[in-house]
């Protein structure tokens, strides 16, 4: 994340290609939040349930990210890091 903050973009990816989609997140989520505020619909809350309902009815979705992640955290330990 530091990297990114920096502006190392490559660098970043390459550290740890997940500070990418927290990144995003970071700027996503509070806008939608905002915008859900401001238009007083919850449509944030409705997509983390829809998501979350998909999650539980697909089980291989969770598994799938369950696996990525553990693969990225192997592949920053073989790095050294």
């Amino acid at each position: 994340m530091i990297q990114l903050w920096l502006g190392n973009w490559q660098e970043a990816l390459w550290l740890n290609p997940l500070s990418w989609i927290v990144a995003v997140g970071g700027v996503v989520l509070p806008c939608w939040l905002l915008y859900d505020f401001y238009t007083k619909t919850p449509t944030l809350y409705h997509s983390e349930r829809a998501i979350g309902q998909m999650v539980k009815k697909y089980r291989f979705i969770g598994i799938i990210f369950g696996v990525l992640i553990v693969l990225n955290w192997i592949w920053n330990i073989q790095k050294g890091l």
